[in-house]
């Protein structure tokens, strides 16, 4: 079998690529595997919070990330609140001046 000139310098090249992307491979398992793993604990944690925000540090051997969880959930309800106690209070406002000037008595 016969190689070309071109051919006889490439094969080294592919092989040694090859080789290099195998021997990364387990490294790069285990930093995917570590990353999954700081995921579902951040999943499990969000869905067991009950705070508005949330910090902490979550590890996996020797990494760690700093997580900050949010509660939409919470964060919409306390928005209506708000939104609805301001409705409430302009409206209660509104009573009282227009039942004072048409000279209404509030019960």
């Amino acid at each position: 079998m016969a190689f070309s000139l071109e051919a006889a310098s490439i094969m080294p090249c592919v092989i040694s690529c090859s080789l290099s992307l195998l021997l990364a491979a387990p490294a790069l398992y285990q930093e995917v595997w570590h990353a999954a793993s700081l995921e579902v604990a951040a999943a499990i944690q969000a869905v067991s919070g009950s705070s508005l925000y949330q910090t902490e540090i979550l590890s996996e051997g020797e990494l760690w990330t700093t997580k900050l969880q949010t509660s939409p959930q919470m964060m919409f309800e306390l928005a209506s609140l708000v939104l609805d106690d301001g409705r409430l209070l302009l409206q209660q406002l509104a009573d009282i001046s227009g039942g004072q000037e048409a000279g209404q008595v509030m019960p």
